[in-house]
């Protein structure tokens, strides 16, 4: 498996998830959790028909895909969409942006003030965090919260697993609120008031210690 199969697994698991949705008429088909659930299911199934080579690889080609977008520039960005984000939450937003497909995805890192643009509904982004287990998941049926420790230890040996361990490299981006507003001005005019004089809170919320943020 390559990265382009993993893209297109993901483009016929939203194009399904669109058939399936219009064909069932469900009044709550448009809510972003419905359809997030429904894409995700519906990758799921495609990896159920997949080797296990084939399901390993594509979880490896997941992590790599997913490190691209472990960036500051990119959680401050998400931060301020969603008024502040911590670490679990940009990973949800890496996973929701991920399955955006990926033309969407090579634009947003290319410049993530375009998310001023897109509707980063909080359900939607929460929904999407599925994605960090479904290869696992897929591994082992209804793993759910049964998972034995020798289980995890060798899903994360062998399969690996999508969190990144420390922060992102570099720098991280300053917060103030001039700041935010040079590097992401869409994003500041659509989601902070125009009045407003500084940031209530941090936008980017993390627990590194102080010696790995540098």
């Amino acid at each position: 498996m390559k990265e382009h199969h993993v893209w297109r697994l993901i483009r016929h698991a939203r194009q399904d998830a669109r058939d399936h949705l219009a064909a069932a008429g469900d009044r709550h088909s448009c809510l972003p959790t419905v359809f997030t659930w429904t894409v995700l299911s519906f990758l799921d199934r495609s990896l159920q028909d997949r080797p296990l080579a084939d399901v390993i690889a594509f979880q490896q080609l997941l992590i790599r895909i997913h490190r691209r977008a472990y960036r500051w520039d990119l959680w401050l960005a998400f931060g301020i969409a969603l008024g502040g984000a911590d670490e679990d939450r940009f990973d949800d937003c890496i996973c929701w942006l991920i399955l955006q497909g990926r033309r969407t995805f090579a634009r947003v890192l290319v410049d993530p003030d375009v998310l001023a643009g897109m509707e980063v509904d909080p359900a939607e982004v929460a929904g999407s965090s599925r994605l960090d287990t479904l290869t696992h998941e897929v591994l082992i049926p209804g793993m759910g919260e049964s998972l034995s420790w020798w289980q995890e230890k060798w899903l994360d040996d062998v399969v690996g697993s999508i969190l990144p361990i420390g922060p992102p490299p570099g720098a991280p981006p300053g917060q103030d609120l001039a700041a935010a507003r040079r590097r992401f001005p869409k994003l500041v005019a659509r989601h902070l008031p125009a009045e407003q004089a500084e940031l209530g809170g941090p936008l980017i919320r993390h627990h590194f210690p102080a010696g790995q943020v540098r």
